[in-house]
C-alpha cells in the first residue's frame, strides 16, 4: 500500500488530491483490487504502457483498458468498487418490519379459516397487502429478516 501511495504522490506534481488520500488512509480498499486499479492508473500517468502495467499487476491488458476507459470516462471515483447491481427488493425494509405487526391480526382478518399461519397463507397475505408475490423458498428469508417463525402452535402438521 505504501508502494501505491509512493507512486500516487510521485504523480500531478508531487500530492496526492484528498479523494485519494482519504481512499489509502482510510483502508476502504476492497482486498485492494481498488489500490490495484488505481495503480494502474498511476502508472499509465507515468508512461506505462497497458501491457506493462498488465505484467505488472498480474492481470489481462484488457482488464488494464476497461479501467483506464471508466477513469478517463467516468473519473477516478468511477476505480472505487461499486454496489452490487442486482433486482431491486420487491418488499421495502419498513414492510418486512411491519410484517409482525400484520400477521399479529390473525389469518381469519385475511380471510382464512381457524388461527394457524403457514408459508402458504403468509405469502397470500403479502400479495394480498403488497401486491408482491414470493416463493416458498424465498418467503422464509423475508420471515427471517421480518424476525417470524412458525412454530408447532402457529401453524398445522
Amino acid at each position: 500500500m505504501r508502494a501505491v501511495m509512493k507512486l500516487f504522490s510521485q504523480t500531478r506534481g508531487g500530492c496526492m488530491d484528498r479523494f485519494h488520500e482519504r481512499q489509502f488512509k482510510g483502508g476502504t480498499h476492497e482486498n485492494g483490487r481498488e489500490a490495484r486499479r488505481f495503480r494502474a492508473l498511476a502508472l499509465k500517468e507515468r508512461g506505462w504502457t497497458q501491457a506493462r502495467i498488465a505484467e505488472e499487476l498480474g492481470v489481462t491488458p484488457g482488464a488494464v483498458s476497461q479501467w483506464l476507459k471508466r477513469a478517463r470516462e467516468e473519473g477516478r471515483e468511477a476505480l472505487l468498487t461499486r454496489k452490487g447491481g442486482g433486482p431491486k427488493p420487491r418488499l421495502q425494509e419498513e414492510q418486512i418490519r411491519r410484517l409482525p405487526e400484520l400477521l399479529a391480526r390473525g389469518p381469519q382478518a385475511y380471510g382464512f379459516r381457524g388461527n394457524s399461519w403457514t408459508r402458504s397463507r403468509i405469502i397470500a397475505v403479502i400479495h394480498q397487502v403488497y401486491g408482491v408475490h414470493f416463493s416458498h423458498g424465498h418467503i422464509g428469508r423475508i420471515m427471517r429478516r421480518g424476525g417470524i417463525r412458525l412454530r408447532a402452535s402457529m401453524h398445522q402438521h
